[in-house]
């Protein structure tokens, strides 16, 4: 296996650099909230592999996902957008408008970082940021399957209510029709958000054994993002690229069950270095696009052009 060193000073990744370190600016801010008002976070998904097999970010990742416990991520969501520099913006369901469900985002001003279906959201900030999932109380699995179930209707539902699209299952079409339908009534997505909140923190008040995140699972396994409460326990400190980020005493836990034997990087053809952003400008603010189109397009040809004609995954606009 290849030590950190070796993984680290590879060439290939020298493209994400920039927008590498814009990120450690945002997640220096909000470490130092998290201090100043003694809120526990921890790095989470590939930023805890990152933290732990690179001491730093993955070379070839181009995002950070936190994760903190659903008390102290209450409040950090409601002290953030008052504490945070002008520079940043607290993207949340309550501080937000068409923005539901979780994580929450901690948003650049001045740069753009925004998928396709962002660009005509009427939300006032599109830029970089770290994203903050909130760790809530879970059963066992057999015990959790309604409240799963439940949950994973509302988050669907939500979704074809703010954004148009084909169920990708059969089974979903009925929270389509629901999350539409509540779209036309005034206030009525915010009712959804609430429910589903609601749910998710419905056994926060118990000594239920499990740990987990269960909105916007990102691809992973439901499986995989339930964990055992003694892992969070107690918070450790490692380095990440020139500063430190929190994780918890059972990281090695937590990483093996999210990435079975994760010490062990992925093959090199398979580690892809390319950013997920339909648009990513570290020097403009978002408005600067989303105020007229044509620059849209002219930045799709660019980047056309730059990679042989090739543009990236679902790089189109009407």
């Amino acid at each position: 296996m290849q030590n950190k060193q070796e993984l680290n000073d590879e060439k290939d990744y020298v493209s994400l650099r920039p927008l590498q370190e814009r990120l450690l600016s945002i997640l220096a801010v909000i470490h130092d909230i998290c201090r100043c008002n003694n809120l526990v976070y921890f790095a989470a998904a590939g930023t805890l592999l990152g933290a732990v097999r690179h001491n730093g970010f993955i070379p070839w990742d181009d995002d950070i996902d936190l994760m903190m416990p659903r008390k102290d991520f209450d409040i950090f969501s409601k002290i953030a957008k008052d504490v945070l520099p002008d520079w940043l913006y607290l993207q949340s369901p309550e501080n937000t408008c068409e923005t539901f469900s979780y994580p929450i985002r901690i948003r650049d001003k001045n740069t753009t970082g925004m998928f396709a279906f962002e660009v005509e959201k009427r939300y006032p900030n599109k830029g970089i940021w770290v994203s903050v999932f909130p760790l809530d109380r879970l059963d066992y699995p057999q015990q959790e399957k309604q409240r799963r179930k439940r949950i994973h209707f509302l988050e669907t539902a939500l979704w074809h209510g703010q954004y148009k699209g084909k169920p990708l299952r059969k089974a979903d079409y009925f929270a389509k029709l629901l999350g539409v339908f509540y779209s036309k009534r005034r206030g009525g997505l915010t009712r959804l958000q609430e429910k589903l909140e609601t749910l998710c923190k419905a056994k926060e008040m118990t000594d239920a054994p499990l740990l987990g995140i269960m909105t916007s699972t990102g691809g992973y396994s439901i499986e995989r993002l339930q964990w055992n409460a003694e892992w969070f326990n107690e918070t450790l400190h490692m380095p990440f690229e020139n500063g430190e980020i929190s994780v918890p005493i059972g990281y090695d836990s937590i990483l093996t069950k999210l990435y079975d034997d994760y010490m062990t990087p992925p093959p090199k053809e398979t580690r892809n270095p390319q950013t997920h952003f339909y648009i990513l400008d570290l020097e403009k603010p978002s408005s600067y696009y989303t105020e007229d189109h044509e620059r849209i397009r002219e930045y799709l040809a660019l980047h056309a052009k730059k990679t042989s004609g090739t543009p990236r995954r679902c790089r189109k606009i009407k």
